[in-house]
């Protein structure tokens, strides 16, 4: 689902602008003198903030003030961009939610929710983003238990971050032109890649997919341990896609959740929940990629993305986050054995045709 275009509604007054410092915490009369659109069985409400300056910034959401019917858009009216949709469901793990990141002056919020229900403050406040100071993780280069040149493993979900690593795959189906991954750049590393499928690689609502890693809990897991066992990976970069605002998000954390989002075939939920027996619920597990490096090379790359790195929460509660969970899951394991590993997973926005962050950069 996504927001509805304001060209499309029929708009009997000027949207209410309001100007804000950052940070700020706003009162309950943010929604005061709006008035709706009616849409289907839903009211949608409009409100527009002006900020000085295009700088990085978050709204936090509480569980608390959120109306079970409310669905909510953060618009970037810079580039049509959004992040979104926050429902009630979004807090079943958390009573509190930091929104991704936007860099922008000019942000629209849609809030749609029942009608004849009386719209309340649904945000909370809005905050710059969190800095921390992460070391970059070196790979260590041994050649213990593996193969001459070290394996990087690439993993990708729904499009694009499928099609962004495909010339990776060694899977001449999957891949006919050919896989470029071997020894590559001649540093001594081997780039594969494993995604599932899609009938439409430019899908919106792109569903389960089919081949390996399909948008499923129990087939995820079967297949993630089974190609890391097979190429015994010395790092594993994950992709997904995240939201639809020229943004290349990088996630700092993982959570050993008891409860996710359901995927689109039974079992519902991952078998078991928590997926990982060896820590308590809710543990978090974290990076090791160099993330501020990655972030450099995006800004540097001249693509027109927003790179940043993700401190605030997990990536989701679905399959994005349970296939970075498995990243991190599996550099503890061999961490346990002393075999030096890098793992994490990151999130690129569905505008992305073909960047792939390893020891190079992927050709067009």
């Amino acid at each position: 689902m996504a927001y509805l275009a304001i060209s499309t509604l029929k708009l009997n007054e000027p949207i209410k602008k309001i100007t804000t410092d950052i940070p700020n915490v706003f009162d309950t009369s943010l929604f005061d003198q709006t008035n709706p659109v009616a849409e289907a069985d839903n009211d949608i409400y409009y409100l527009e903030f002006e900020l000085d300056r295009g700088e990085p910034i978050h709204f936090i959401l509480l569980d608390s003030i959120f109306h079970k019917s409310s669905t909510l858009y953060f618009i970037d009216l810079n580039n049509n961009g959004w992040v979104g949709p926050y429902t009630k469901n979004s807090f079943l793990n958390n009573s509190q939610i930091i929104t991704g990141q936007m860099k922008t002056k000019n942000i629209l919020i849609e809030l749609s929710i029942s009608r004849s229900t009386t719209p309340k403050n649904h945000l909370s406040s809005i905050i710059h983003p969190k800095k921390m100071k992460v070391p970059d993780s070196k790979i260590i280069r041994r050649n213990i238990y593996r193969e001459p040149n070290n394996k990087i493993l690439l993993t990708g979900y729904w499009p694009p971050s499928n099609e962004a690593i495909r010339p990776f795959s060694q899977n001449h189906l999957l891949n006919p032109e050919g896989w470029i991954g071997g020894n590559w750049e001649n540093r001594g590393f081997d780039i594969v890649s494993y995604f599932p499928i899609f009938t439409d690689p430019d899908c919106q609502s792109c569903g389960q997919g089919y081949g390996d890693l399909e948008v499923d809990y129990q087939d995820t897991s079967e297949d993630w341990w089974n190609i890391v066992d097979s190429i015994n990976p010395i790092a594993i970069i994950t992709f997904s896609r995240g939201y639809i605002d020229h943004s290349w998000e990088l996630e700092w954390q993982y959570f050993n959740y008891f409860y996710w989002t359901a995927d689109f075939t039974e079992p519902f939920y991952p078998t078991p929940t928590p997926p990982d027996s060896t820590v308590p619920t809710n543990t978090r597990r974290y990076s090791s990629l160099p993330m501020d490096s990655i972030v450099s090379k995006i800004e540097s790359s001249g693509l027109g993305l927003t790179p940043y790195i993700d401190y605030t929460q997990g990536a989701g509660m679905y399959l994005s986050e349970f296939m970075g969970y498995h990243g991190v899951w599996h550099k503890a394991k061999m961490d346990s054995v002393n075999i030096p590993f890098c793992s994490s997973w990151t999130r690129a926005c569905r505008w992305i045709d073909r960047l792939g962050y390893s020891p190079g950069k992927p050709q067009r």
